[in-house]
């Protein structure tokens, strides 16, 4: 079978390592595109995970126009080239269209409800897969799978934290130390949100470090006091970092999600103007996270978390009930390819 699979963001990479490498391994031809964004290449060499570039990353609205644009033309010739019977794509904007010109089937991934690709790439996929929590019903294309991306690379099946890199950053396995993340804004998922600012972020970080070392990482100008607690890790390394961490504070909700998956208490400062089925339920149903419109809000939570003795034990008992309860999302995409023609047919009788 040849199967495309359409990357185009770092967290992608990770979401679909795994079944690339189980679909190669039965003797399947797999090709992979991607853009040349963030750490998205780094990150597929790093797994060995061979790939073709499309097009590289634009920010200004024009320039991102131009950019779908070559990036389509350019999947459409790889398509029709390696003769592909199946793409995936989380979003499914840079190969939706070429799809539909080769009626070639799409499975599109998606979590995030607001997403303004949705409605480009929604008209075409053949199967929208969502986690069983997004809101709102996709009709009869829609696919709910119990699990988050995130488990398709943090379930226990597939993850097991890796103390070395504590030792890369001088921690001790018994320090007590927090990680914060400030993103650009610019992600799709923070367009329109509210994001700390840099005289919160030096805020938020003296509070931390009144009870442990606090690691930083962030997009843009860097605040001069804040250079000390800046790192600087393989980006695979992250998962590992976030399992051992006490706290994880910051607007990234990609980050936000891996750490409440993690075990790892998880508070997001960004504005909650969007539904977000899978936030609202680790938050609500799993409490393994808290969301937050600003600094000022969050900072109460911050302490009250800081002042419990036994945290990290707390979250871990709450993240093994998550773990009971949802399924390994890796497999779900396995057994969702091997079976994609009946799946297509009937799509409620496939969980």
């Amino acid at each position: 079978m040849n199967i495309l699979f359409s990357i185009n963001h770092p967290a992608h990479v990770h979401f679909f390592k795994y079944s690339i490498d189980n679909l190669r391994s039965l003797g399947n031809n797999v090709i992979i595109t991607c853009r040349g964004k963030d750490i998205t290449t780094e990150l597929l060499t790093l797994y060995s995970l061979p790939h073709i570039i499309l097009s590289n990353e634009r920010n200004n609205i024009s320039g991102m126009f131009i950019e779908l644009i070559e990036h389509e033309v350019k999947a459409y010739k790889i398509l029709k080239m390696h003769k592909i019977n199946l793409a995936l794509s989380i979003g499914g904007i840079f190969i939706a269209h070429a799809c539909r010109l080769l009626k070639i089937p799409l499975v599109v991934f998606t979590d995030t409800e607001f997403n303004f690709s949705n409605k480009l790439s929604f008209p075409i996929a053949t199967i929208i897969a969502t986690p069983s929590c997004y809101v709102g019903n996709l009709g009869s294309k829609h696919l709910r799978y119990n699990g988050y991306h995130e488990l398709a690379y943090l379930h226990p099946n597939r993850f097991a934290p890796d103390a070395s890199v504590l030792s890369e950053l001088g921690i001790g396995t018994e320090d007590k130390f927090f990680i914060v993340r400030k993103t650009s804004g610019k992600a799709v998922e923070n367009i329109g949100q509210s994001l700390m600012n840099k005289e919160q972020l030096i805020d938020l970080v003296q509070i931390l470090e009144r009870q442990g070392r606090v690691l930083l990482t962030m997009e843009g100008k860097i605040p001069s006091v804040l250079q000390k607690n800046i790192i600087s890790i393989k980006p695979h390394k992250i998962h590992s970092l976030l399992y051992y961490a006490h706290l994880f504070v910051g607007d990234s909700l990609t980050m936000f999600t891996e750490s409440a998956l993690l075990g790892t208490p998880s508070i997001s400062i960004s504005s909650e103007g969007f539904l977000l089925g899978n936030f609202d339920e680790i938050c609500r149903r799993y409490k393994l996270g808290f969301r937050f419109r600003s600094f000022n809000e969050a900072q109460t939570k911050i302490k009250e978390l800081l002042a419990k003795d036994e945290l990290k034990k707390e979250w871990s008992l709450k993240r093994e009930r998550l773990i009971a309860e949802k399924r390994d999302v890796t497999q779900f995409q396995i057994d969702l390819i091997s079976n994609f023609n009946k799946v297509r047919k009937n799509i409620r009788t496939f969980s």
